[in-house]
């Protein structure tokens, strides 16, 4: 499932954005332009179909925090029906959620909590009446089943959660358990925690890994499960690349059921740990391992992955990133003017670049390189 189209109305910098997407994506622009939002938008999409819509966005500070931050009126800014919306549009469903501020209720303390306030999903890639196979609006739900019949959703529907992470009866509506699987199954990762005391850094439980955790606490068990059953070929090859003729090796557990990183490099007699490599290089190691994982998601996300790596090890990794995209759709957020040229002159990825005006988070129309 590939998206064709995503659009964000009134979430925080960003009044109303339509971004037309490719096979491979890259999202640039200066510092505070809304980057990240795109990012986090989409990541709240993912979160609502797992059914942590409340949660994110209570980490976030509430659904005031993650509304339109631009100018509101003031009718506009105590008007309890501004709603943010999300939608994408893919090649096999279109997807709808609108979110707004919850109806006060006497003496309760969850008044920051968000309500999904509409919800709707289309077979095909563009939404129309008649392929409508899911029409919510507050806590009344309709469905089209598997006979086209329409009916009334037969379960309570908690009003801060998506009906998608809600669904019971797969047999029943196979399209929507589709899209909510897709969802469910895209790929985010940001800037790895290489700190000291970072769990990458420690020995990690040898337990078959075909996907690399967000934070990379099981990237040992994953870089074995790619010289098992990956491209163990392209991994050595992308780390000799890039670390002038470098070699990982996983210690073998025995019978204390934890792996352990050894990077061997050709100038060095002996072997580092995990614990000794430098930020960059174990970014990098991360990146390479999350990129060629042996089950590639339909859609894989970045959020500035150039993040503490040398401008030498670029080139390289714009390679990894157009390789990636050969199995998955790719997005990157990016600040880097090396990845920009990389990524659009030699693999021809599709730009959007971002600007911050005076209606928020807007697409740069007309986009000159040798400005940049």
């Amino acid at each position: 499932m590939t998206i064709k189209t995503l659009t964000i109305e009134s979430y925080r910098s960003i009044q109303k954005l339509e971004l037309n997407l490719q096979q491979l994506n890259l999202i640039t622009g200066h510092n505070g332009c809304g980057k990240s939002n795109v990012y986090k938008a989409l990541n709240l999409l993912a979160q609502a179909v797992n059914g942590q819509l409340a949660s994110n966005i209570a980490n976030e500070g509430g659904i005031p925090s993650i509304m339109w931050s631009g100018h509101r009126s003031r009718t506009n800014f105590n008007n309890r029906s501004s709603r943010l919306n999300l939608s994408v549009n893919t090649d096999e469903y279109c997807y709808h959620m609108s979110i707004g501020i919850p109806i006060p209720v006497p003496r309760s303390m969850f008044y920051l909590d968000p309500e999904v306030k509409e919800e709707r999903v289309w077979i095909g890639s563009k939404p129309r009446i008649s392929n409508l196979i899911l029409d919510r609006k507050a806590n009344t739900t309709f469905t089209y089943d598997i006979n086209n019949q329409k009916t009334t959703y037969p379960f309570c529907i908690n009003l801060s959660e998506s009906v998608l992470a809600q669904l019971k009866e797969p047999q029943r509506y196979p399209e929507l358990f589709n899209l909510s699987s897709a969802i469910r199954n895209w790929r985010f990762y940001h800037n790895f925690q290489t700190s000291a005391n970072s769990p990458i850094r420690a020995p990690q439980a040898s337990v078959r890994s075909t996907v690399l955790n967000d934070d990379g606490s099981n990237l040992a068990a994953a870089i074995r499960t790619i010289y098992e059953i990956g491209d163990i070929e392209l991994f050595n090859e992308l780390i000799a690349d890039a670390f002038n003729g470098a070699h990982i090796d996983i210690v073998d557990p025995h019978q204390k059921a934890k792996f352990e990183i050894k990077f061997k490099q050709a100038n060095l007699f002996r072997a580092l740990e995990a614990s000794e490599l430098s930020d960059g290089t174990l970014k990098y190691i991360c990146l390479v391992t999350a990129l060629l994982t042996p089950r590639p998601p339909e859609v894989l996300i970045l959020n500035e992955p150039e993040m503490s790596l040398h401008p030498d090890l670029i080139p390289h990794l714009a390679k990894l990133i157009a390789n990636a995209s050969n199995n998955s759709q790719i997005i990157v957020t990016s600040h880097s003017r090396e990845l920009q040229v990389e990524l659009t002159t030699r693999y021809h990825a599709n730009l959007i670049q971002l600007e911050l005006g005076n209606n928020g988070t807007q697409i740069v129309e007309n986009i000159n390189l040798d400005d940049e």
